[in-house]
């Protein structure tokens, strides 16, 4: 197994390409606290105004803050806005 994961980064580091392709892990983009897009999820764990959980290949991750709500949601990509305080990676 560790021999694929070697192969997997030299070929993302040989190409250029940005890791969260290569190992399918969440890429996370924050607005100013106020918006958050989140690519590579799998599901929604928990949603609250106060906090939502998410699932992703390696886990799940935490978004807290207060008055938040989904802007839009797709198969593997949501957008989140309100008061955005934490974000937790488990």
């Amino acid at each position: 197994m560790r021999a694929f994961q070697r192969v997997k980064t030299y070929a993302a580091n040989l190409l250029e390409m940005p890791k969260d392709v290569i190992y399918d892990v969440p890429r996370i983009t924050l607005f100013g606290g106020m918006q958050i897009s989140i690519e590579n999820h799998t599901g929604i764990l928990e949603f609250k105004d106060t906090m939502i959980r998410l699932s992703h290949s390696q886990g799940e991750l935490r978004v807290t803050g207060r008055r938040l709500t989904i802007k839009h949601i797709l198969p593997s990509e949501i957008v989140i806005e309100g008061e955005i305080r934490g974000i937790t990676l488990g």
